[in-house]
Formats: C-alpha cells, sequence, structure tokens
C-alpha cells in the first residue's frame, strides 16, 4: 500500500464488531487528464500552472456530517482525481507511491491521505506518511499532519499540493498515463527534502485489468475497497537532501509506480488484511494485491497484471479461496516462502520472499520474490502486523530467458480489534521517539 501502503493504507481505529454491510448500501456512488511535463511542482517555482485549473480544497479540520459522494463521478474521469467529496467519520482515500532500488537495497514510500479516523491525535485529518531506507542501512520515517490538501484537475495533468507551515508534499501526473510519461513528487521538511520523477514503463489500468475506462469500467477490488493502478511500473530517479548528513544530497535509482485508494470504512472493519507486491525484471513487470475481506466472510480477493515492454500479458480479477488453473483463462498464483535466506519480519506471516506465477494461452511466466531489508514493520499485537521490505527478483517465461530485477512488496495481518492505547505506540513515528522504541520491545516480550 498497499502503503497500502503502503503504509498509508493502515486506519488505526479501534474495530468494533458492528456490522458494516449496511453501510454499502447507504453510500452514494456517483457515475459523472497528464502532459508529459517532468517538472516538477515546487514552491520556489511561479504558481501560474495553476491558471485554468479546477482546484478541489480540503482543510485539516474540515468534516462532513453524513454520506459523501463516492466516486467516480464519470467513468472517464483522470484516475488521480479525488474520488470523495468532502471527508466524513468513515470514508477514506489515498495517493500512494513506491520504489525499491535497482539491487533491492533501499526504498522510498510515500502516502498522502484524507482520513478522519486519525482524527483522534488532535491534528485533523489530512496525513502524509514518507519513509526511505538509504542504502548505507540509514531509515528515515516521517508522519506529518498538514493544513491544507488540494487537487488541480489541469488541462494537461492533474497536481496535488500538501501543505502547513513547516512542510510540502506535491505530485503531479500525467493526463495520459502512457509509456514515457513522467510522473513527479516532491518532499519538504525540516528534516530534509528531495524531487523524484517517475518514467512510466506501462500503461495505467483498472482492478481488472482495463487499460482504458469505459462505462463497464469498475475500480472496486473487494467489498468497499477501490483502486487504480495508475501508474504500475515506471523509472524513478531523485535526490534527497538530509540536514546535517556529510555529503549532502543522496541520488537514488530504481523502479517503482504509482496508485490510487479509496474506501467507505477503515481497514479494519472491512479488511482482515493484505499483500501487495510491485515487481520488475528485464522486459518484465507485475502488480499484485491480495486484500482478505470481512464483509461476507473471511474471502479472499486479487488483482493482478503482468507486463512485458509495457504489453499487457496477462490480467485477472477474482475472489475466493485459490482454484485450480483453467485451462486457457488468465491466472495468477502467488504463495509466500517460509525457509528461504531472505530478511524475515517479525509479524504478518513471517515470511522470507514470495514466489509469483503468472499463466495465459498455454504460457507461463514465474518470478522468485528474496526479502532483502525489512523497511518497515509495525506490530499489531499477537503476531498480527504490517511489514513493508525492498526485494530482489529473478524470472521470466519458463523455458526462456531469465532476468534478475527489484520489487517492493507490503503483507498485513489486522486483529479483531486495536485499542487506540496501543496505537500510540504502535504508530508514533515522529512523535515518541526511542520511547517507542522501548515500549514495542517491552510489549513484544508480554507477548502483545
Amino acid at each position: 500500500m498497499v502503503r497500502l501502503k503502503l503504509w498509508g493504507l493502515i486506519l488505526f481505529e479501534a474495530v468494533t464488531t458492528v456490522s458494516t454491510e449496511s453501510r454499502f448500501q447507504e453510500q452514494k456512488h456517483l457515475a459523472d487528464d497528464t502532459s508529459n511535463d517532468s517538472r516538477g511542482i515546487s514552491q520556489s517555482q511561479s504558481q501560474d500552472w495553476k491558471q485554468g485549473c479546477k482546484e478541489h480544497r480540503v482543510g485539516s479540520h474540515e468534516m462532513v456530517a453524513g454520506d459523501v459522494h463516492f466516486g467516480p463521478r464519470k467513468h472517464d474521469e483522470h484516475p488521480t482525481i479525488g474520488k470523495l467529496s468532502g471527508i466524513n467519520s468513515t470514508s477514506w482515500e489515498q495517493w500512494v507511491f513506491d520504489s525499491v532500488s535497482d539491487n533491492g537495497s533501499s526504498g522510498i514510500f510515500l502516502s498522502l491521505g484524507r482520513d478522519a479516523s486519525y482524527s483522534f491525535f488532535g491534528q485533523g485529518n489530512l496525513h502524509v506518511e514518507f519513509y526511505a531506507l538509504l542504502a548505507d542501512g540509514t531509515k528515515i520515517q516521517e508522519l506529518a499532519f498538514v493544513d491544507e490538501s488540494s487537487i488541480y484537475d489541469c488541462e494537461d495533468f492533474v497536481a496535488s499540493t500538501w501543505t502547513s507551515d513547516s512542510h510540502s508534499f506535491e505530485f503531479r501526473v500525467p493526463r495520459e498515463t502512457e509509456i514515457g510519461a513522467s510522473t513527479t513528487f516532491s518532499v519538504r521538511t525540516p528534516k530534509f527534502h528531495g524531487s523524484f520523477l517517475l518514467a512510466g514503463s506501462a500503461p495505467g489500468h483498472f482492478p481488472d485489468g482495463t487499460l482504458h475506462a469505459s462505462p463497464r469500467s469498475s475500480t472496486q477490488v473487494a467489498a468497499g475497497l477501490h483502486m487504480h493502478g495508475t501508474v504500475p511500473a515506471a523509472q524513478v530517479r531523485g535526490n534527497l537532501t538530509i540536514k546535517g548528513r556529510r555529503g549532502g544530497s543522496v541520488s537514488y535509482s530504481g523502479m517503482g509506480g504509482h496508485f490510487h485508494l479509496w474506501a467507505i470504512d477503515n481497514w479494519f472493519k472491512i479488511i482482515w488484511g493484505f499483500r501487495i507486491i510491485r515487481g520488475t525484471a528485464g522486459p518484465y513487470s507485475f502488480f499484485y494485491w491480495e486484500p482478505t475481506s470481512r464483509v461476507g466472510g473471511r474471502t479472499p480477493h486479487y488483482t493482478a497484471i503482468l507486463f512485458k515492454n509495457g504489453q499487457k500479458l496477462v490480467s485477472t480479477q477474482a475472489s475466493g479461496p485459490p482454484i485450480n488453473e483453467p485451462p486457457d483463462g488468465d491466472f495468477v498464483k502467488v504463495w509466500a516462502t517460509q525457509h528461504g535466506r531472505g530478511a524475515r519480519a517479525s509479524v504478518a506471516g513471517r515470511s522470507t520472499g514470495h514466489i509469483v506465477e503468472f499463466s495465459s494461452a498455454g504460457k507461463q511466466w514465474r518470478f522468485e520474490l528474496e526479502h532483502q531489508y525489512v523497511q518497515v514493520q509495525m506490530p499489531f499485537g499477537r503476531d498480527t502486523g504490517l511489514a513493508v521490505f525492498t526485494n530482489r527478483v529473478f524470472g521470466g517465461e519458463t523455458g526462456g530467458c531469465q532476468y534478475l530485477g527489484s520489487a517492493f512488496s507490503e503483507e498485513a495481518e489486522f486483529p479483531e480489534e486495536l485499542a487506540r492505547w496501543k496505537i500510540w505506540l504502535v504508530y508514533g513515528v515522529g512523535m515518541m521517539g526511542q520511547m517507542k522504541a522501548r515500549a514495542e520491545a517491552w510489549l513484544a516480550d508480554l507477548g502483545f
């Protein structure tokens, strides 16, 4: 996500046993674009680019009582446009960017969310999370609550700014998310600043693998959970300057992507857990997301897509337990490895990697992932939690050339509920410092 991100995919609110199925009926669904400009959006630049753009602005403490319009409003609207007309007590949306370096030794993650379930922190409903693992082992973890978030629908692109007196986060996505199109994002905090460019190597897609919007397009992945894979694969370049760091700016190179999420209720009410994998090896790139729904039983759903040189080879979307491979249809199978040499988190399945197999029209492609580093992990108690990994990948078409590459992966297993007193310990990034780490160790010793 996802990080959902995805670290940005986690909504830390205690979950009750109240059913949310009725909420799906209550939500109002309405059925009714970015150039290859690779310039980042900087506060130091002229703001002329905003002229002629339609702005949707949300303040940090703005709330809507009752339902909000739950998009997309039109089937052909840009996927980056906000899908909610406002923030209420349940619905949320996030914009997520992730990347892993070419050799799997470092990674970056940015999540920007409009979400009222963070409001108990007392700093509003607009939160931004940025995580970076550098090649020398340095870890950066930043949680910021900003004052204002705007989405700009412009002629050639969609842009967004998230600002406060001390922080600024911005991104720009081209109108056409085609191969070669440039997406940019930048971060600026008192501790560091940086800018990144994603040169798309595969076109955006809907969960069912459709590449182009139509009246039949659907963004739903699981009950109440929606997404669009806006940039499923990209070459990422950028730099990060850390205050006080010897040598100044750190250059970054890798693969990555961007996707947009929105949902009718928080994760602990609609999802038991999820698994996200985004990888690139030679000419191949792939994306896989498997959320397990709490609605209608413990039901796994998945969406998967495989590209070669930007051309779609396999795409599939399904729900239910694993099935045998159909004779001719597109199919994907994913399983975790438990006894490999890869890095292992202390939560969320404790895997050392994954194997991803695609098949279509008698052909098969297999990719083996090995965790290189645990980028971040969050324990939720009783072996549940969330872990983000950088990975090395090896694979290709069965019987054909095999390639080395890298991948981002994230695993999450959620408990029945998570008390708010523990939320402060689990999610105290930038708030509690070393005290948080000591408290986590103490809780682990007690079995929580």
